[in-house]
């Protein structure tokens, strides 16, 4: 076992995939905490009365060119004394920002939003998609005045909430890219011409196979570990810790449909990192199978490259395979947004989620598993 640990971790294919991962993790990063800083509740709200102020700077310039008696000069100040109201009004908000009074920033806020919305629903061709983008802001923020903290952009920097950001958006395939490449790599390292090496040792098959497979499982688990660490330590060191009751969003079905609803990120935690272990030593498995059955190293990684990101790409784009998804172990390469249901949501299946993934990853272990063993089992029965 320590020795098989010994080479995964001196293999060059292990440092270069371990190096463009870090690579992308703080690239994503310096991206995040670039954009952040245009996108805050400050910065808006600042651009916001600019332009407010700006308006009606304008307005009060065309004022001049109308009668007073006439219809528009009459329109015109009322746009003004509108604006002038909104203007009144973000900088009251704009003070309860800097000053960090969350609650009454965020009642504000909510207010705009409802406002913003009652409009859209006034037209006579509402956009369904920006109603409920606006719905979302309105939890989010109702949320947030329950519970005062800082707003977080979509793209966040903070460690706890920047961790959640790679791992919902970036990491799942790239890693799972990354994973096939190592393993491919240690599972077909024994063979030569299709003849496995190891099978001249002296000792137990089963427990052979038990080593290659939990070598396997602790590689990928510790090159996990190690990005998210990394990422999570540098995100901290550099832009603050975040929080582990900042808001996450989440979806509930019922009768059939979809419902946003916000919680504590931490809550995520446990039901994310339980379908990862179950993932990795699934991956792990399943690449000692194929390299059973192939043994050759590059066949070996393009079967098992189809079988877990081609399938998992499938369920986006082919609806026959939407509709079987949650039977799938590639389905849950995103172990967060299968979590949060999310991405039953956006492949309108509601089937995929926590439980199924946990049953669908446990099955398949179970079943590569019995297949690994099978022939070791029969060689032993014609001994007996």
């Amino acid at each position: 076992m320590i020795f098989r640990l010994q080479k995964a971790v001196k293999s060059n294919l292990t440092l270069i995939c371990m190096a463009l991962a870090l690579a992308l993790s703080f690239g994503v990063l310096y991206l995040n905490a670039r954009n952040s800083r245009t996108l805050t509740l400050e910065v808006q709200t600042a651009e916001n009365l600019a332009q407010e102020e700006d308006a009606v700077h304008k307005m009060q310039k065309d004022l001049s060119k109308y009668s007073k008696s006439g219809d528009a000069y009459k329109l015109t100040k009322e746009s003004i004394a509108e604006n002038k109201g909104e203007i009144r009004k973000n900088q009251e908000l704009l003070r309860l920002l800097k000053e960090k009074k969350w609650q009454q920033a965020y009642k504000h806020k909510i207010a705009d939003i409802q406002k913003f919305k009652r409009l859209a629903q006034s037209e006579d061709k509402s956009d369904p998609e920006l109603i409920a983008s606006l719905n979302r802001e309105i939890l989010l923020f109702s949320y947030l005045k329950k519970h005062p903290q800082p707003y977080q952009t979509d793209q966040p920097s903070k460690g706890i909430q920047f961790l959640f950001n790679l791992n919902e958006i970036y990491l799942p395939i790239i890693f799972a890219l990354m994973g096939v490449f190592i393993l491919s790599q240690l599972a077909t390292d024994s063979y030569r011409q299709r003849y496995d090496l190891t099978s001249l040792l002296p000792g137990s098959r089963l427990a052979d196979l038990g080593e290659k497979i939990a070598a396997n499982f602790l590689t990928l688990l510790g090159v996990f570990l190690l990005i998210n660490l990394l990422a999570f330590i540098l995100a901290s060191l550099f832009y603050g810790l975040g929080s582990w009751d900042y808001p996450y969003l989440v979806y509930h079905w019922h009768g059939g449909k979809s419902y946003p609803a916000y919680i504590a990120s931490w809550r995520l935690l446990a039901p994310a990192l339980c379908l990862q272990l179950l993932l990795l030593l699934q991956l792990a498995s399943l690449t000692e199978l194929i390299a059973k059955i192939i043994r050759d190293k590059f066949p070996t990684l393009l079967i098992v490259l189809l079988l877990t990101v081609g399938l998992n790409l499938c369920v986006y784009v082919i609806v026959p395979v939407t509709k079987v998804a949650q039977w799938l172990p590639s389905t849950y390469l995103n172990c967060l947004s299968v979590s949060s249901n999310s991405l039953a949501q956006q492949v309108n299946n509601q089937a995929i989620d926590f439980n199924h993934g946990v049953i669908t990853l446990t099955v398949t272990i179970i079943i590569t598993c019995f297949l690994l063993l099978l022939p070791s089992l029969g060689k032993r029965k014609r001994l007996a």
